[in-house]
């Protein structure tokens, strides 16, 4: 397919952010992409619970929190690379990182607080969480007008790298 004449942002700004610059390929593409993902993400919820549990029953928490941290961290690096494969990569990943957020979380918190303070503590993981998400239309315009969401990507690949330090205290504090 011709490219169009005009800079690619410009003629195609969807297109664009994903790597793509032939305008009519890229609504197709975006279309396959966007069912591509709502079928993976529910699916992937149902096939990883298995997984999940089998983790948590058989390996040390340290394990599945660097399990679930090292999958969220691919999945930030794979959104920047421009490519469908990488981009189908990042959705299972995303998968199972969905599926795996909420058990093995859940799992640290009740055995490292106690099942007394779960609920309190709980709350107020998802207070936490929720306020952060209200930031999520901001990022995302910010994103959209600057053409590209490679700095917000680079930014969050950075904070989960930071954040791979966890599962090491995990491993430390556990004794490995």
């Amino acid at each position: 397919a011709a490219l169009s004449a005009l800079p690619p942002a410009a003629a195609d700004p969807q297109g664009y952010m994903l790597g793509y610059y032939a305008a009519g390929e890229s609504q197709e593409l975006i279309d396959q992409l966007c069912s591509a993902f709502a079928w993976i993400l529910p699916l992937g919820g149902v096939v990883m619970t298995y997984p999940v549990g089998w983790m948590l029953d058989n390996l040390s928490m340290w394990q599945c929190v660097f399990a679930l941290s090292f999958a969220g961290v691919m999945h930030s690096a794979l959104t920047l690379v421009q490519g469908t494969a990488a981009l189908y990569a990042g959705f299972l990943l995303f998968a199972y990182y969905r599926a795996a957020l909420f058990g093995t979380m859940a799992t640290e918190v009740a055995f490292t607080f106690g099942h007394g303070n779960f609920g309190k503590l709980w709350g107020i993981l998802y207070l936490v969480a929720g306020a952060a998400n209200m930031t999520l239309p901001a990022i995302a315009k910010l994103g959209t007008d600057s053409g590209s969401f490679a700095y917000i990507n680079a930014a969050q690949l950075l904070a989960g790298g930071l954040l791979l330090g966890y599962p090491l205290w995990l491993y430390l504090r556990e004794g490995g």
